[in-house]
């Protein structure tokens, strides 16, 4: 069995990989009016509109502070976001 996983803080989180359809990084995000906090906004994928969530707002953990060293900065950096779309 293979796993798509991620650290947040000092939790690690995984899902299967047959439950990942795609794993991808939006080229726009649109702000979205009098929605909760942890939802950063929508993106379009090839005419999906794909909400983009911040899980450190959502699991009420406290905002990163990200490198700003593009040297050292990672696929997940301050001006990156990923998004995965599950298959149900």
């Amino acid at each position: 069995m293979q796993f798509v996983g991620f650290r947040l803080d000092d939790q690690e989180y995984a899902f299967r990989i047959e439950q990942i359809q795609e794993i991808i990084i939006p080229d726009r995000v649109t702000r979205m009016p009098q929605v909760p906090d942890y939802v950063e906004g929508v993106s379009n994928l090839r005419g999906t509109i794909v909400p983009i969530i911040n899980l450190r707002r959502l699991f009420g953990m406290q905002p990163k502070v990200h490198d700003e060293d593009p040297a050292r900065s990672s696929p997940m950096s301050a001006r990156r976001q990923l998004a995965a779309q599950s298959i149900r």
